[in-house]
């Protein structure tokens, strides 16, 4: 089937046997710190962190211009053999310009 599941970081996090070698979607708050870009390679590494859960994921891509201003990502991809979610393509979430009473 096509169906790809959208999970929290947390809920990801309580269930990756379940979805080991699944392609899901996986939405936790970005860790700023965490961002490492290789610009020859164009390999983007980065953690999703909610308190405790901490995920490494590692993305070959164009890296999307709002990803230093980001508070959250939705990273699709795969969990590989050594707990790294593998993204195959990742959206970036920023804080809303046009917040109501702003």
């Amino acid at each position: 089937s096509n169906t790809v599941y959208y999970l929290t970081l947390q809920e990801f996090s309580a269930q990756k046997a379940k979805f080991a070698g699944q392609v899901v979607r996986v939405n936790g708050p970005l860790d700023q710190t965490s961002i490492q870009l290789d610009q020859k390679t164009m390999v983007l590494k980065f953690n999703l962190k909610d308190g405790d859960i901490i995920q490494p994921v590692v993305y070959k891509g164009v890296v999307p211009d709002t990803l230093t201003s980001g508070e959250s990502v939705v990273a699709e991809g795969k969990l590989d053999a050594q707990g790294v979610f593998q993204a195959n393509s990742i959206l970036v979430k920023c804080p809303s310009k046009y917040e109501e009473g702003k």
